[in-house]
């Protein structure tokens, strides 16, 4: 595996080693459900209020603002989507709740639970990772996630990412809360991706994850030229101004190994796994599912995405040939 750092146009990528801590997975906490009773009735919120509605459901929370969930099913109506608002607020005031303070709390409760702490968890990044209708079709169950600040015994204190359900009642054109947020699993994921069949890794010495590695030095942290490395007539230009000064390669899965001498017009998808740094030091995670081609026994990008339907290529009317080598990391992208 290689480190790529932001060099001058003289410099080359330097070698350094893959740490094996570099992609921990956060822990997950197991927990049921709390009993079908409702605890009781909260927040009216009426269906033609719509995003007024939704937006006064959501309770003060420490931490960032909350984010909207992404993956509710078209098939919710709107009050069962309101119900993944309602679900951070709820969420949010019940990890902030004390036995000197559960104020925020009382906006979905009547009473406060027992047994609550001195201390509140002190939580950022709240977000609906999932909404789903029960059978009866009057209740909804909401999965939310967030970063919780923990510590285990005798290490420093960090950020882990935590998940919750909570059972919301939509009947009577209404939410309320059934039970308190329990403690989940979270979505479970592997190292390929679920689905397509990219449960291979390849190693490191391919040539299908050499072009991959340089390819993403040039688009986020400007090594090089993208062009270098991409599919006559496909054109991805490079992040301006680079975001990031470190990229360190952490895994690639395929369906399959790639050839080491691929015919001409080859083609294998990779998923892509990555740790980048700024020049500050932060560092962040990425994945990106990368389409490659081959052509002069070589493999090349033909496009660089998120997922499989969303690519950040662009093909040109008129192809223009690109270098015969993958071996150019100096040339500078035209900004």
């Amino acid at each position: 595996m290689k480190l790529f750092g932001k060099k001058k146009p003289a410099e080359a990528a330097a070698e350094a080693p893959i740490d094996d801590g570099a992609a921990e997975s956060s822990g997950f906490t197991n927990g049921s459900l709390l009993g079908s009773k409702a605890v009781s009735v909260v927040v009216l919120v009426a269906i033609a209020c719509g995003p007024i509605a939704i937006g006064m459901l959501v309770a003060r929370g420490q931490g960032s603002a909350p984010v909207a969930a992404a993956a509710e099913s078209s098939d919710l109506t709107p009050l069962q989507q309101a119900a993944g608002s309602f679900a951070i607020g709820f969420v949010g005031s019940w990890l902030s709740a004390t036995k000197e303070d559960s104020t925020a709390l009382e906006t979905y409760v009547t009473t406060a639970p027992p047994g609550l702490g001195d201390i509140p968890f002190e939580y950022r990044n709240l977000a609906v990772v999932e909404t789903a209708p029960t059978e009866d079709a009057t209740t909804v169950t909401v999965m939310v996630g967030a970063d919780v600040m923990e510590q285990a015994v005798e290490e420093e204190p960090t950020w882990v990412r935590r998940y919750y359900e909570v059972i919301v009642d939509t009947a009577s054109d209404r939410l309320s809360a059934i039970g308190y947020p329990a403690p989940v699993v979270g979505p479970q994921s592997t190292a390929g991706a679920a689905g397509l069949g990219l449960n291979t890794q390849l190693s490191s010495d391919s040539a299908a994850v050499e072009t991959i590695q340089l390819m993403l030095a040039a688009y986020l942290i400007g090594q090089g030229s993208t062009s270098s490395y991409l599919t006559p007539g496909v054109t991805i230009p490079a992040i301006s101004p680079a975001p990031f000064a470190l990229l360190t390669p952490v895994s690639f899965f395929a369906e399959e190994q790639p050839s080491k001498s691929p015919a001409d017009g080859d083609t294998t998808l990779v998923q892509a796994l990555v740790t980048l740094q700024t020049a500050e030091g932060r560092t962040v995670t990425a994945t990106y599912f990368v389409d490659l081609t081959a052509r002069a026994g070589r493999w090349e990008v033909t496009s660089l995405s998120t997922s499989q339907s969303s690519s950040t290529a662009q093909v040109d009317e008129s192809p223009a040939p690109t270098p015969s080598s993958t071996d150019d990391t100096t040339e500078g992208e035209d900004q």
